[in-house]
C-alpha cells in the first residue's frame, strides 16, 4: 500500500464508512469480491454481455465490441467494462470507477482512486461446470504494485438456481451502530 492508502485504511471503520451497510448498491471491485453467496450470471444483450448479480440486483454492462471508453466517459461505481475473448476465457478490463474503497479480504477499507484499473478473467473449468475467477487490480494512488489473485473464487454452474429479490434493510446497520 502507498502511505496514503495505509493511512486511509487505518481510519476506516467498516460499520460507519461502508456505503453498502447504508443500502447503497456496491461498486467495483466490491460487487465481485463480496457478492458470494449470491448468484451471478452472464446474459447476452446484443453484442454486449451483462453480468447480473443477485446481490442488490446489479446489472453490469460489459462492452464486447472493442470500443474504448469515450474521452468524456463519466466515472461511476461500476466503472466502464470492456471485455474480450482470449480462447475460452473472458477477460474484462474495468476503468472509470468512482467507488471509495477497495474491498478485498485483508485490504478492506483501502481508499481507491479514480485511477483504479481492474482486469478480471473468467475461465471455464471442469467441462464448464465451474468458472475460475482471477483478477489484477492496479491503482498507483493505493498500491505500490499490482494486487493479483488467481482463483480468487470458483463459480459453480447451477442451472436450476433462481435469482431472488434482494431487500437491503438499513435498520440492521442502525442497530449495529447503536450497540
Amino acid at each position: 500500500l502507498t502511505a496514503a492508502a495505509r493511512e486511509g485504511k487505518a481510519k476506516y471503520d467498516e460499520v460507519v464508512d461502508d456505503p453498502v451497510l447504508g443500502c447503497v448498491s456496491p461498486g467495483m471491485p466490491g460487487v465481485m469480491f463480496r457478492s458470494c453467496p449470491y448468484a451471478v450470471r452472464f446474459i447476452e444483450r446484443g453484442t454486449d454481455l451483462v453480468l447480473q448479480n443477485e446481490w442488490f440486483e446489479i446489472d453490469r454492462l460489459i462492452h464486447m465490441d472493442g470500443r474504448a471508453p469515450a474521452a468524456d466517459q463519466p466515472n461511476t461505481p461500476l466503472g466502464y467494462s470492456a471485455g474480450r475473448w482470449d480462447g475460452a476465457s473472458l477477460e474484462i478490463t474495468t476503468t472509470h470507477i468512482a467507488w471509495p474503497y477497495f474491498e478485498l479480504y485483508g485490504l478492506v477499507g483501502v481508499p481507491q482512486t479514480r485511477a483504479m484499473r481492474i482486469v478480471e478473467r473468467f475461465t471455464p473449468r471442469d467441462g464448464g461446470a465451474t468458472v475460475q475467477y482471477d483478477f489484477t487490480a492496479t491503482d498507483p494512488g493505493a498500491f505500490t504494485e499490482p494486487v493479483t489473485y488467481e482463483n480468487y473464487v470458483t463459480f459453480r454452474w447451477q442451472p436450476s438456481l433462481d435469482f431472488l429479490p434482494y431487500d437491503c434493510v438499513e435498520e440492521e446497520r442502525k442497530a449495529r451502530n447503536a450497540r
